[in-house]
């Protein structure tokens, strides 16, 4: 069984190395990955690559969608749980 160094792999394909004087977290995620975001039912069956994005007290429509792989601000990203909290916060507000 030959084992391959792990020493000369480059990471994978946006991947910033820090040993190489780059960041480890990019600028910008999927837009999957905002907190105001929520992968209806419809989303999921039209392929997943819709989210719904989320405003409290306002009842979602087709203008919520948006791409899931579109860009989003690093300042806008959230846990799966933290998406969760606000996707049940938004639904009790309706």
């Amino acid at each position: 069984m030959n084992a391959q160094p792990t020493t000369n792999r480059r990471p994978p394909s946006g991947v910033r190395d820090p040993a190489l004087g780059g960041s480890s977290s990019p600028s910008t995620a999927p837009a999957a990955s905002r907190r105001d975001t929520w992968p209806s039912g419809s989303c999921r069956g039209a392929g997943g690559f819709l989210v719904c994005h989320l405003t409290p007290g306002v009842l979602p429509t087709r203008e919520d969608l948006i791409q899931t792989f579109h860009e989003a601000p690093r300042e806008t990203l959230a846990t799966v749980v933290e998406q969760i909290r606000f996707e049940q916060q938004c639904r009790t507000s309706l």
